[in-house]
C-alpha cells in the first residue's frame, strides 16, 4: 500500500488508505507539521491510489494512467487545490465561495470529490468562518485535506471538525538512504544534504535538484555568524538592504525569505550548542565548524538559549504581520544586550 515516492511517513499513508479501503473515511483531515516534511506528498500519493483508473489494488499503481498524471500536475477535474493567491496575504472568502461551487457539483468521474487546501493557516477570519460552514455540512462524497504548517493559527472550531494527523521530522538515515538508492547520489553527498535538510525530505530533494540552494543556506549561515560577531548592526543593515524591497506586493515573499533566514540561524545556534557539548558528529553546517568553534567560546549555553528564544519570538512576530525591518532591527538590538 505504501508508495515509493514517500520518504518517511509511510504509516500516515497506510492509515489514510486503510480508512478509505474500509469505507470509513472522515469528511475532513488536518495534516499538521513543519514545512517540507512530506504532508502534501502523502496526500498526492493517496489521491493517485484512490482515483487511479487502472488499478484498485493495494499496491500503488504509479503514474501510468491519465488520472495519476492529472493529480501530479494539479489538473484532475475532481480535485480542487486551494492556496493563497499570488500577491495576497491570506486565503480570502471569495476563494471559499468558489470552493463551495466546486463541492456543490457531482464528481465528473463518478467517484470522490477532493479539496486540498495548502497552508490552511493562511485563511483570514471571514474565510475561516465560511469554511467552517462548509465543513459542518459536508456534501456527498467530498473529502477535505487541510495541510497546515502552523495548526495553532487555525480556528479551534475548524480543527475540531477534522481528523488530525501529525507529521514530524524524518530521521537523517532515512533521507540519506532515499537519496542514495532512488536518486543515485554518492553516500557522502547524500549525508551532507540530509544534514542540511534537518529532517525535511522536501528540502533534501530540492537541494539535490538545485545545488545552489545549499550554497545559499551556507551563505545565510555565514551571515548569521557575522551577525554574532563584532558589528551586528552593520551586518543586519546589509541583510535588510538585500532582502527587503519596500513593496506591499512582495510582502509575503519577504516574510518567507526572512523566515528562511531565521530557520537557518536557529540551526546554526543548535550547531554551536552541539560543539560546546562535544558532539561534532551531529553538526549540520560542518563546513563552518572552525568559525562556529571560534564564536562558541564567547557564548554560554544559557546565552545561546536566550538567542534562540529571541529568534523564535521574531518568527512569531512576523507570522502576526509585524513590520519586517523593525522586527530585525529590534532583534539586533536585543542581541547586543545578551
Amino acid at each position: 500500500m505504501t508508495s515509493d515516492a514517500l520518504i518517511g511517513h509511510q504509516a500516515a499513508y497506510r492509515l489514510l488508505a486503510d480508512l478509505f479501503d474500509r469505507g470509513t473515511p472522515s469528511h475532513a483531515y488536518l495534516l499538521a507539521g513543519p514545512r517540507s516534511v512530506g504532508k502534501t506528498t502523502v496526500v498526492r500519493q493517496l489521491l493517485k491510489y484512490l482515483l487511479c483508473l487502472k488499478s484498485k489494488s493495494k499496491e500503488h499503481p504509479g503514474d501510468a494512467c491519465q488520472a495519476c498524471r492529472q493529480i501530479e500536475a494539479g489538473t484532475h477535474p475532481d480535485v480542487w487545490w486551494l492556496k493563497r493567491a499570488e500577491g495576497k496575504q491570506d486565503i480570502t472568502i471569495d476563494q471559499i465561495r468558489q470552493l463551495k461551487g466546486f463541492t456543490n457539483l457531482g464528481s465528473l468521474a463518478g467517484g470522490l470529490r477532493v479539496v486540498v487546501m495548502e497552508a490552511a493557516e493562511d485563511l483570514n477570519p471571514e474565510a475561516a468562518n465560511a469554511l467552517l460552514k462548509v465543513l459542518e455540512e459536508p456534501l456527498g462524497r467530498t473529502v477535505f485535506f487541510l495541510i497546515s504548517h502552523q495548526p495553532s493559527r487555525l480556528l479551534p472550531t475548524v480543527r475540531s471538525r477534522c481528523f488530525v494527523i501529525h507529521f514530524g521530522f524524518t530521521p537523517l538515515d532515512i533521507i540519506k538512504e532515499a537519496l542514495v538508492s532512488r536518486y543515485k547520489l554518492p553516500p557522502a553527498q547524500a549525508t551532507d544534504l540530509a544534514r542540511l535538510a534537518s529532517g525535511r525530505p522536501g528540502v533534501a530533494l530540492a537541494l539535490a535538484c538545485s545545488p545552489e540552494l545549499g550554497q545559499e543556506m551556507l551563505t545565510q549561515a555565514k551571515g548569521f555568524l557575522s551577525l554574532l560577531g563584532h558589528n551586528p548592526w552593520v551586518a543586519m543593515q546589509q541583510l535588510i538592504a538585500s532582502t527587503l524591497k519596500q513593496s506591499d506586493a512582495a510582502h509575503n515573499k519577504e516574510v518567507e525569505k526572512v523566515n528562511d533566514y531565521l530557520k537557518v540561524w536557529l540551526e546554526v545556534l543548535r550547531d554551536i550548542v552541539l560543539l560546546k557539548l562535544d558532539l561534532p558528529g551531529l553538526v549540520r553546517y560542518q563546513a563552518l565548524e572552525p568559525d562556529m568553534n571560534k564564536l562558541s567560546s564567547g557564548f554560554s549555553l544559557l546565552k545561546l538559549l536566550d538567542l534562540s528564544q529571541q529568534l523564535e519570538q521574531a518568527r512569531r512576530k512576523l507570522e502576526a504581520n509585524a513590520n519586517i525591518r523593525l522586527t530585525l532591527e529590534c532583534l539586533t538590538i536585543n542581541f547586543s544586550y545578551l
